[in-house]
């Protein structure tokens, strides 16, 4: 038996990765986001810095998550990944978003 007054909701999953500066769309009822620096750049998303690994060919760097409370989708409309400057030779940050499926899409 569920603690939450609601149905769970099934879910899918989008990973995508960013080599430049750019606003990425959030897909349709994404209710979180993860950012991970897989590259050797300081970059930010939505303003949050994201360190790279002191070793990044074996270690990931640092990743953030933004998430909905229970049941909700998040309002806002687009990610923004900005690589500090100067660029390493591998700037690289990987967006994991997660999104509720609809009971038309689950067929």
């Amino acid at each position: 038996m569920s603690i939450y007054p609601f149905i769970s909701r099934r879910w899918n999953i989008s990973v995508s990765t960013y080599q430049k500066t750019r606003n990425i769309n959030v897909i349709k009822n994404c209710f979180a986001y993860m950012a991970t620096n897989i590259g050797d750049t300081i970059a930010t998303v939505n303003g949050m810095v994201i360190f790279p690994s002191p070793t990044p060919a074996t270690d990931l760097g640092d990743s953030r998550t933004v998430m909905a409370h229970a049941g909700e989708i998040l309002a806002a409309n687009e990610i923004v990944i900005v690589f500090r400057v100067p660029l390493g030779a591998n700037p690289d940050v990987e967006i994991v978003q997660l999104q509720y499926i609809t009971e038309q899409e689950q067929k």
